[in-house]
C-alpha cells in the first residue's frame, strides 16, 4: 500500500498541501510581523515582553518556512527522515509557541490579549495535531510500502 485516503484524497496530497500552507503561512506571518513593527502597532517603543515575543515568533516562523521546504523535499524524494525532521519541528514549534503565548499572557495581563491568545492557542494546537497526524500517516505509508516484500515460493526440486 503506497498511500491511504484521508477525507477523499491521498495522505501524500494532504501532506504536500500542508507543506505549501506552512511555507505560505510563514511568509504571510513574517510579512505581517514586519508590517506591524514598521507601522508601530506594537507600541512605541514596544515593551520588553512584546519585543521578546515578536523575536521568538520571527525565529519560529523562519523555522516553519525552512521546515515546510524540507517537508516538500521529503515527500517528493520519498525520504522519511526528512518527513520525520518536519514532524519533530512541528512539535518543537507548537510547544515553543504555546510557551510564548502563555508567557505573554502572564506578563502582560489584559483581558482582550488573554482571550485572543487562548483562542489562538486552541486553533494552533488543533491545526498542529491535524498536520502531525496527516503527515505521520503519509510517512507510515511510505515506510510500509518499502518494507513490503512479495512472498516468493521457491522450487523445491
Amino acid at each position: 500500500m503506497d498511500d491511504s485516503y484521508n477525507c477523499c484524497s491521498r495522505s501524500g496530497t494532504w501532506a504536500k498541501a500542508i507543506g505549501w500552507l506552512h511555507i505560505i503561512g510563514a511568509i504571510v506571518i513574517l510579512a505581517a510581523i514586519f508590517w506591524a513593527i514598521y507601522a508601530g502597532f506594537l507600541g512605541n517603543p514596544p515593551t520588553r515582553v512584546i519585543s521578546v515575543a515578536v523575536a521568538s515568533s520571527v525565529v519560529l516562523e523562519v523555522l516553519n518556512l525552512i521546515m515546510g521546504i524540507v517537508l516538500l523535499r521529503g515527500i517528493s524524494n520519498r525520504n522519511t527522515s526528512q518527513i520525520w525532521d518536519w514532524l519533530v519541528s512541528v512539535i518543537f514549534c507548537t510547544v515553543a509557541s504555546a510557551i510564548t503565548i502563555i508567557a505573554v499572557c502572564a506578563l502582560e495581563p489584559s483581558t482582550k490579549l488573554i482571550i485572543c491568545s487562548v483562542l489562538g492557542l486552541i486553533v494552533l494546537l488543533i491545526m498542529s495535531a491535524l498536520d502531525f497526524w496527516t503527515v505521520n500517516t503519509h510517512k507510515k505509508n511510505l515506510e510500509n510500502s518499502r518494507t513490503f516484500v512479495p512472498l516468493i515460493e521457491e522450487d523445491t526440486m
